[in-house]
């Protein structure tokens, strides 16, 4: 455990770097790329060789060339994990510890964090905390992961979830199984009192429709989601059933925090002074603000494995600095998966993009678009109760904003299927897999 002194510190510092100007914060992020690079090179020769690019005759970091830096995707860091990890990390960053990704992009990542990057992800949680006036007395349910760390089912305490140094931050984090069905956890909340739930922004909405079915009211201040975007419909359905906003984050085993939603200009501010993000092209360059690319991140404070230009597998789109006082760049959108990309014969690759609208024109209480065939979807959707349904719309959606010569389908599920990990997929492509619609089902059709 990070000492209560070392967070504080790490807070601290954010507090102040997101008011400073943004040059200030820029040259303090190349401060610290430096450093990284700078440490990965003496200690690693993975990429002693890979950041030759940017290393000038006198052994000087030339960041002027950081373009020419190649991307780390998955498949490097699974064909070598050792050559990522040094031998010995600076003693002021602490131990370390393991962590898997979710492996919803295929097979998961092991990365190993330091105490100080978990400091500083954490830290970066309570900026956030901080930025909606979040109550660190009050208690947390997260629904998400499996039976708990003894492995037995029900309720788990843990410890605070607020600063330790805190002495009004009493809230305890309690967490039950994501198998847990909706209504036991609506039970348990209710039971405990709890003023906040965390989950995936799937799983959320889907705890907000059971409690809507069964006219439960269940008080709460906000919902804490993580790990992508939250969509409109997501926010809607559970601001109706339990009266509280949605704040979304965007994070990974891999970075960490990397964004959170500011409550006044409504956008995620990134935290850069955390972790430096680049949108990027096919190439590896970096795209003008405003255009749609690859998410590359470079978790700053990482030195037990050092992911420099690491592609996350999300499609995203920044912006500058907002309107808000605060010189942290925006995070605009978060597009989807790479994986989610479907691709036709004639070469056209596209991230589809359906507005949530139509979802619900065609009755939807949640869906799917899954490429089934080349020029085959099938849309899989779970119905709302006592709504008329309009299929028709959604297939005029498709045709419109998807391509024009789509056959599309229809099949009705008792609940949707998600994917590792737990994470739900708005967008599936099974072209490139090679498998047919038959594959990867886990929702059973309704009857």
């Amino acid at each position: 455990m990070t000492p209560p002194s070392v967070e504080r510190q790490v807070f601290d510092s954010l507090m102040s770097s997101q008011y400073q100007p943004a040059a200030n914060l820029e040259a303090q992020q190349r401060a610290q790329i430096s450093r990284l690079l700078g440490f990965a090179i003496q200690t690693l020769p993975f990429y002693a060789q890979r950041l030759a690019p940017i290393l000038r005759r006198n052994g000087a970091i030339d960041l002027t060339r950081w373009n020419d830096v190649p991307i780390l995707r998955r498949d490097e860091v699974l064909a070598d994990l050792a050559a990522l990890r040094p031998a010995e990390i600076p003693p002021e960053h602490g131990s370390t510890h393991e962590f898997s990704t979710s492996g919803s992009t295929g097979q998961p990542v092991k990365v190993l964090v330091s105490q100080l990057a978990n400091a500083v992800s954490q830290a970066s949680g309570w900026r956030a905390h901080t930025w909606h006036d979040l109550d660190w007395r009050e208690d947390v349910l997260a629904w998400m992961g499996d039976a708990g760390a003894d492995g037995g089912p029900g309720l788990h305490t843990h410890g605070r979830w607020g600063p330790p140094w805190r002495p009004d931050a009493k809230g305890r984090m309690l967490s039950i199984a994501r198998q847990t069905r909706p209504e036991e956890v609506i039970r348990i909340a209710h039971k405990r009192g709890v003023a906040y739930l965390t989950g995936r922004p799937r799983s959320l909405q889907e705890l907000a429709s059971a409690a809507l079915r069964a006219g439960e009211r269940l008080p709460l201040k906000a919902l804490l989601t993580f790990g992508t975007a939250t969509t409109s419909d997501e926010r809607a359905d559970c601001q109706a059933a339990f009266g509280a906003p949605m704040l979304g984050g965007y994070a990974s085993k891999e970075a960490g925090l990397m964004a959170y939603d500011c409550p006044v200009c409504g956008h995620m501010h990134l935290n850069s002074d955390a972790v430096f993000v680049e949108v990027v092209d096919d190439d590896g360059r970096v795209v003008p603000p405003g255009t749609q690319g690859r998410i590359v991140v470079t978790p700053l404070f990482n030195f037990a494995q050092p992911l420099i230009r690491y592609e996350q597998g999300d499609l995203g789109v920044l912006g500058a600095s907002g309107q808000c006082g605060r010189s942290l760049p925006l995070l605009t959108r978060i597009v989807g998966r790479t994986t989610d990309l479907f691709r036709f014969p004639d070469g056209q690759v596209i991230a589809p993009s359906i507005p949530v609208e139509f979802g619900r024109r065609m009755g939807a209480e949640a869906w799917q678009l899954v490429q089934v065939a080349p020029l085959a979807v099938e849309v899989r959707y779970v119905p709302r109760l006592d709504a008329p349904r309009d299929e028709a719309a959604f297939e005029a959606a498709v045709h419109q904003l998807v391509r024009a010569d789509l056959a599309v389908t229809f099949r009705v599920l008792d609940r949707m299927p998600e994917g590792p990990g737990g994470k739900f997929q708005q967008y599936v492509s099974l072209v490139e897999k090679g498998v047919s619609s038959e594959s990867n089902e886990s929702a059973s059709p309704a009857r």
